[in-house]
């Protein structure tokens, strides 16, 4: 089946310049924030690959506007059709793919592996009119124009909004190509349409029988079963439609209701279903955003049907935790507004992929390394967003909890590599990570951890003015009664926590914070929301003295929340 290798994009739309290499992938996720190129970078697909020879252009796919240079779109394909590969068609134009994963055109090339390569560009100048021809890195020879019925025979399909033709019998449809191939009399349908329609329409429903449909249509049913839509009783029929039958009167239907009313979601599944019989040789599906209309267990059921194929590469974009979790690293590139390329993943990035796949879509990521770090942050984001409209989720912020150990450094590093503004939010009371900390310093991550030897609990209750820690103790002994908190710290109730002496409120800092971080009051969101709820409470109420390091790291944080 033909591949795509690598895309060339030059000045179309949002891409001044793009030039990617894929990997032997039948899976390519494409993820990225919104209005990053993912769906242009689909339709650059679909145009220098379509079928069609009349595909219209306007100056608004000409980059900034600038139609005095023109849109170029290389695509490179391996794997190609053998009748594409003849010396009276394209074989003299064939290039070679070498040991590196680059292309040249001299086949005595000593690292060339015997994998020819078949290059299209398609041209649009300052005139719209598109030109697609077959070209070389050798340069003796002149490009070759490509017909619409050679680009035909990649199989290229692009599955979007606009999908209600596909369930409807006319010659540009995938139903049409899906019944001539499984019909030897290709007149079969054109002759019982002529004599439907000169029968009376009441007679419809006796007469308007197309059993030549049925082996397709039982095909079509078991793969749709497949991904995830019960269509066992499809059937083609005649649609009534401004009183009068056609070829295109001809729609799939279930209980006589024509499927193209369905939802999105079930819509998208059918075509790709009908897609997928028609590329059992080869071919490829273009997807824009897979989870429109789906429920996640059908989001994710696609994803892992689509990475089995064996006969179609499909190019999908996301924004779907979802679906970015049930793929492989190998399958997934990042996409950034007017990057020249696309941003790979490694081996090492599968559990993060996996883990906190929600962060991948954010502008900026803190990591975190526990439940009750995540609940401060949640704390501060809810209480930002009432007072001033401005929390972290408006601002494209994801915070990653990505657990102990050292791995919040290490995911910090990855996020920091793909180029995600990152910060770190953890405690400082392992000596060993004081080398990770300060190699995240130097790769510009921002860091949050506090006093040397302190965690977030000891710092809390080291630098809070004592009459919130009373109130953040009394509010904990409430809602968990069950860990006889008074009892641990030597004390009757709130009332005498109130009174103590300053010297003794010195001891019972220490005692407090040591017993909450041992005892593992606060190691849940719910706590850490507690913790983070007082804090915002001082800060608002400027009862936090400015000079310790609670104030100074939570002050900075919101500061980075508010750029």
């Amino acid at each position: 089946m033909a591949k795509i290798h690598s895309l060339k994009i030059s000045h179309y739309r949002g891409f001044e310049h793009l030039e990617q290499t894929f990997p032997e992938e039948n899976l390519i996720m494409l993820i990225g924030r919104g209005d990053s190129g993912k769906t242009t970078l689909l339709k650059a697909i679909q145009c220098v690959l379509s079928p069609a020879w009349n595909l219209t252009f306007s100056d608004y796919d000409f980059y900034n506007l600038d139609t005095s240079v023109p849109i170029q779109i290389e695509c490179s394909l391996i794997d190609i059709p053998p009748e594409l590969m003849s010396e009276n068609k394209y074989g003299f134009y064939l290039q070679y793919l070498k040991n590196d994963g680059s292309i040249t055109g001299d086949v005595l090339d000593e690292d060339v592996e015997n994998r020819p390569i078949l290059t299209i560009r398609l041209t649009v100048n300052d005139d719209l009119e598109p030109h697609w021809q077959v070209t070389t890195l050798r340069e003796s020879q002149e490009d070759k124009e490509i017909s619409a019925n050679d680009r035909a025979k990649l199989n290229m399909f692009m599955v979007s909004d606009y999908i209600d033709n596909h369930f409807t019998y006319s010659k540009m449809s995938p139903l049409y190509a899906l019944l001539r191939q499984n019909l030897d009399d290709k007149s079969q349908i054109d002759k019982k349409l002529t004599e439907l329609a000169r029968q009376a329409f009441s007679s419809i429903d006796d007469n308007a029988q197309f059993d030549e449909f049925d082996q397709s249509l039982k095909d079509l049913a078991s793969t749709a079963n497949v991904i995830g839509i019960d269509v066992n009783n499809i059937k083609a029929n005649l649609e009534y439609q401004d009183k009068t039958f056609t070829e295109g009167s001809i729609s799939l239907q279930i209980d006589k209701l024509p499927y193209r009313l369905h939802g999105k979601g079930s819509k998208r599944l059918l075509s790709l279903a009908l897609q997928n019989l028609l590329t059992k040789e080869g071919g490829i599906t273009l997807l824009d955003e897979v989870e429109q209309g789906l429920e996640p267990d059908r989001i994710l059921n696609l994803v892992r049907f689509l990475k089995k194929q064996s006969s179609v590469q499909v190019f999908l974009t996301t924004h779907s935790s979802y679906a970015l979790v049930e793929a492989d690293w190998k399958n997934v590139f990042l996409l950034r507004k007017g990057a020249s390329s696309m941003i790979s993943f490694q081996e090492q990035d599968q559990a993060i992929l996996r883990l906190q796949p929600e962060s991948f879509f954010a502008r900026k990521v803190i990591c975190c390394e526990g439940k009750t770090e995540q609940g401060v942050l949640r704390a501060l984001d809810e209480c930002l967003d009432t007072d001033e409209g401005t929390g972290f989720t408006s601002k494209g912020i994801v915070v990653a909890n990505c657990k102990g150990g050292d791995k919040f450094y290490k995911n910090a590093q990855s996020f920091k590599s793909k180029g995600y503004e990152t910060a770190i939010f953890a405690d400082n009371d392992v000596n060993k990570l004081k080398e990770k900390a300060e190699d995240a310093e130097k790769n510009d991550i921002k860091l949050w951890i506090w006093d040397e030897g302190r965690s977030l609990e000891q710092q809390v209750f080291c630098d809070l003015p004592w009459k919130s820690i009373v109130e953040l103790v009394t509010l904990l002994n409430k809602v968990r009664p069950e860990l006889n908190i008074y009892n641990h710290i030597h004390v009757k109730d709130e009332a005498e926590l109130l009174s103590v002496t300053e010297e003794e409120q010195i001891k019972l800092r220490q005692d407090i914070g040591d017993k909450s971080k041992k005892q593992s009051w606060f190691k849940n969101i719910p706590g850490g929301e507690l913790i983070g709820t007082a804090i915002y409470c001082c800060l608002k109420n400027d009862t936090l003295d400015k000079e310790t390091t609670l104030y100074k790291n939570i002050y900075s944080l919101i500061e980075w929340v508010k750029k």
